[in-house]
C-alpha cells in the first residue's frame, strides 16, 4: 500500500513458486502522500482496502494480502461468498490470523517431527470475548493472555 512492499513480496511468490500475484496498480509504487487511502494501514479495514477489493472484484480473485508502506503490518481479506459482509469481503484481524497460522503450525507439528514452534506454544494477545479463546483452545497446544513481549512469552512458555 503505497510502500516499499511490492518488490518483497515478488521476491517471496517467486521463492515459493507461487504464481505472480495481481498487483494493485494505484498503491503498487511508493508514495508518500498515501494518495488513495486516508489512512495507509491495512488494518484500517474495508476503507484502506478499497483498492485492492476493486482490483480483486474485477479480477475474480478470491484472496487479498496487503501489506502497510514499511511492508511491516499485513491483511488478509478472503471473497465473502456466504453473503455476511456489506463489502463482499471478510478481512481477518490480527487474532484471528494469529489463530490460523497457530493451528497450521499445531496440525504440521503433529505429523512432522522435523517441524518445531517456538517453544510449541501460541500466545495470543487477550481477546475480548470467551467465546474466541473457546475456539482457540481446542485448535492449539497452550492458550493463555498476557501482554505481547518476548520476555512475557518467553516467561510462560516455560512454565508450559
Amino acid at each position: 500500500m503505497h510502500g516499499v512492499g511490492q518488490p518483497y513480496a515478488e521476491r517471496a511468490f517467486a521463492t515459493f513458486k507461487f504464481p505472480p500475484f495481481i498487483s494493485v496498480k494505484k498503491q503498487s509504487a511508493p508514495d508518500p502522500e498515501f494518495s488513495t487511502v486516508k489512512y495507509p494501514n491495512p488494518e484500517e479495514g474495508t476503507e484502506a482496502l478499497a483498492c485492492a477489493i476493486q482490483t480483486a472484484n474485477e479480477h475474480k480473485a478470491d484472496i487479498i494480502l496487503a501489506t502497510d508502506p514499511d511492508a511491516d503490518r499485513f491483511a488478509l481479506a478472503e471473497k465473502d461468498t456466504k453473503g455476511h459482509t456489506d463489502s463482499g469481503w471478510r478481512i481477518f484481524t490480527g487474532n484471528q490470523m494469529g489463530a490460523l497460522l497457530g493451528k497450521l503450525c499445531y496440525l504440521h507439528d503433529r505429523t512432522d517431527e522435523t517441524y518445531f514452534m517456538f517453544n510449541r506454544l501460541v500466545a495470543m494477545v487477550r481477546l475480548a470475548q470467551s467465546k474466541s479463546n473457546s475456539r482457540c483452545e481446542r485448535c492449539l497446544h497452550a492458550l493463555f493472555n498476557c501482554f505481547i513481549t518476548y520476555s512475557q512469552i518467553n516467561r510462560r512458555s516455560r512454565r508450559i
